[in-house]
């Protein structure tokens, strides 16, 4: 009996190394997605934030999914973590644009003035940065989000 449990440790103590040492390192160290700027400043200096949702669709890839500006909290920048691919970024209806800071914040219908749905394609090891163009209802100046 002792020779079975010897045999069988040294075969799981072989196996082990390999379950555990299977991915790549430089795998486990990737990382991937879209970037997407959720603040920025319009042409006249003033601070703004954006607030609504966008949805992303992998093309090929059966990936699909809705994103709330919200989850980017107090940061500038939302990161959204995908595979390589090629993806379809859509800026859904309700945008609005926060302007005024904390203190005295208003609130206003957004306009997308850059291409949407556009094309975003995400590589292996990088973010791809998104840029918007918005304008504000009734504005002669757009900002945009870089």
């Amino acid at each position: 009996m002792r020779i079975i449990e010897a045999w069988a440790w040294s075969c799981l103590a072989a196996v082990v190394p390999c379950v555990l040492d299977c991915t790549p390192a430089e795998a486990l160290a990737s990382r991937e997605g879209v970037e997407l700027a959720v603040a920025g400043t319009d042409r006249r200096g003033m601070p703004f934030r954006l607030q609504g949702s966008f949805a992303l669709s992998g093309l090929g890839n059966g990936i699909s999914t809705s994103i709330s500006t919200a989850a980017a909290g107090s940061a500038s920048t939302l990161r959204v973590e995908l595979p390589p691919g090629l993806y379809s970024l859509t800026l859904n209806e309700g945008l609005s644009i926060e302007q005024g800071g904390a203190a005295a914040p208003s609130v206003l219908p957004a306009r997308v003035s850059s291409p949407n749905p556009r094309l975003v394609l995400v590589t292996r090891g990088a973010y791809a940065r998104v840029s918007l163009g918005l304008s504000h209802a009734g504005a002669s100046e757009g900002g945009e989000i870089n």
